[in-house]
């Protein structure tokens, strides 16, 4: 991820030594960085990668986010994700656009779309969690989102899931951690909680997604979740993942709009039926 910031008054920009070298920049310091950035980012994809730049700049929206391909310092094209906000000032005016470049690797800790940690370190952290007192997980996906990628296009998707995962995040706060999973499934890692902890945190989940907005669209999205709780920390990491998702499942199944919750019992139950 290649962090730059843009003084808004002199027009001036900064890059990361990295991104300078990756990218092959002129210099970590310059102005008019739109054409220079511009220069770089994929014929097919220069439309609306412009259009997103330009709306943000216009002050027609707060923050941009668009999915493009850009060409690094050997020549090749990349697939990337930019992401970027403007900072007012009291009075209104833009002060500082800030934002990052991620670049798409299947082997980096943070999934591009969502600035969340992946599969990978759930586990990891899931592992050490339980050893110490086992572990209250929750997973929760979104009804038909495909017919949101269908209406709106990919990118606006992503974006879609972006904010979402923002909005997520602000709820979850201390008490836990939030990851991405599978396509649009999310896993909470919940720490020191109770389950009326975790109802709370679903509700609220539930309530904002049911009128989200999205760039001035409304998106009346349904979510279903499931929950693990168990104390018992001898169990592995796997079947606590596979619990939870069967939980999930069976919320998906039923059409449920509360949380489906195992605990220890129906986790052993699970574990002898595998």
């Amino acid at each position: 991820k290649f962090i730059f910031v843009q003084d808004m008054r002199t027009g001036v920009t900064a890059w990361t030594k990295e991104a300078v070298e990756y990218l092959g920049l002129p210099s970590a310091t310059m102005k008019d960085v739109a054409t220079v950035v511009g220069a770089l980012v994929h014929p097919d994809d220069y439309a609306k990668w412009k259009d997103e730049i330009d709306g943000v700049f216009a002050m027609e929206k707060k923050d941009c986010f668009c999915a493009y391909n850009i060409r690094n310092a050997k020549g090749i094209y990349v697939p990337c994700i930019q992401k970027g906000k403007m900072v007012l000032s009291d009075n209104g005016d833009p002060v500082i656009f800030t934002g990052s470049i991620t670049i798409q690797k299947k082997d980096i800790e943070l999934d591009a779309i969502t600035d969340l940690p992946k599969h990978a370190q759930f586990i990891e952290d899931l592992r050490r969690m339980k050893k110490e007192r086992g572990c209250l997980v929750m997973a929760v996906d979104i009804r038909r989102f495909t017919s949101v990628n269908s209406l709106y296009g990919y990118d606006f998707g992503s974006k879609t899931l972006y904010e979402i995962a923002c909005f997520m995040k602000s709820v979850v706060g201390r008490m836990g951690r939030l990851y991405r999973s599978e396509g649009t499934e999310f896993l909470v890692l919940l720490d020191d909680c109770e389950v009326e902890d975790v109802n709370t945190i679903f509700a609220k989940f539930r309530d904002e997604l049911a009128a989200f907005v999205v760039d001035g669209f409304t998106l009346n999205l349904d979510i279903f979740g499931g929950v693990l709780h168990t104390h018992n920390g001898s169990v592995s990491s796997q079947t606590v993942l596979s619990c939870v998702l069967s939980a999930l499942e069976k919320a998906r199944e039923e059409e449920s709009y509360e949380l489906v919750i195992f605990d220890d019992e129906t986790q052993e139950s699970h574990h002898k039926m595998m």
